[in-house]
This record gives C-alpha cells, structure tokens and sequence, in this order.
C-alpha cells in the first residue's frame, strides 16, 4: 500500500503516515509466499538485501522495518514485532 489503506497517523504518535505522503511501501509477499517472520524465508532474505543495498548510499531511507531483525538496530533499520506479515521501507 502506497497510500490507500493506512491511517492518516502512526498509531499513538500523532506524525503523519509516511504511507499517506506517498513515501512509504509495504511488501507482504515475496517470491510468492507471504510474509511470515521466519528468518530463512525469502522476505526475510529480501529485508536483509535492502538493508545491505542500502547502508552507507546516500539514498538511505528513514525506515525499514520487519519483524525480523539480524542486526543491531540502526536509527532506520528496526524490527517492530507488528510488521511480522509485511516488510516497511519509507522515506
């Protein structure tokens, strides 16, 4: 979802949705099977090469989020145990 199905606020935050600014995606299916948390899965595997694309490149966005997390948090790379079904990258 770019736009369409989220609230217009984080919950509990009172900050805008990055979903709702249009600078936000949710992936909840990868290579055909759906999101799940599972660390060997291939969304697992997907949020672990954003993450390494990523780091360090001057494109680096403000979130990205799954429910699983191999690394020591970062200030945009965290997990969140509510994003177990989707992976979140938002700028």
């Amino acid at each position: 979802s770019m736009r369409t199905d989220h609230s217009m606020y984080v919950a509990g935050t009172g900050r805008v949705s990055a979903h709702k600014l249009g600078r936000a995606v949710d992936i909840a299916v990868v290579d055909g099977q759906s999101c799940n948390g599972v660390p060997s899965s291939p969304c697992a595997r997907l949020y672990e090469e954003i993450v390494n694309q990523l780091r360090g490149t001057q494109y680096q966005p403000s979130q990205v989020i799954h429910g699983y997390d191999p690394w020591p948090s970062e200030s945009w790379n965290f997990a969140m145990g509510n994003h177990n079904d989707h992976i979140h990258v938002g700028y």
